[in-house]
């Protein structure tokens, strides 16, 4: 549901990953000026270099190009959003493709 803290619990989660591990944050719903307000209220006391918020309009396509590009074992990466966003238009299609994705996002980097 709406106003539910999925995304405060997140901003905690990347708070605390944050500390030791680059985190790439995708945020696809809220506007960046006011995520960074967000974010400055969980506080992160020190976060590793290399560590980066995207605010828009983001598909698991865009992400994984971003990261093929920049790969990295250590990093972390977050995606919030209220729906996975791919370019697949069938459902078994779409499915599959968000899977296949992630899977290949998680072999360039530490999480997903």
């Amino acid at each position: 549901m709406p106003g539910a803290g999925k995304t405060s619990l997140v901003l905690s989660l990347l708070g605390a990953l944050a500390k030791n591990n680059p985190v790439w944050y995708f945020q696809t719903e809220i506007p960046a000026p006011l995520i960074k307000t967000r974010i400055a209220l969980v506080k992160p006391s020190e976060v590793v270099p290399g560590s980066r918020i995207f605010c828009g309009n983001y598909t698991t396509e865009n992400i994984l190009d971003k990261i093929e590009k920049n790969p990295d074992k250590n990093r972390i990466i977050i995606y919030d959003s209220p729906e996975i966003k791919t370019s697949g238009q069938d459902n078994v299609v779409y499915f599959e493709k968000v899977y296949q994705d992630f899977v290949a996002m998680k072999m360039l980097s530490k999480m997903v």
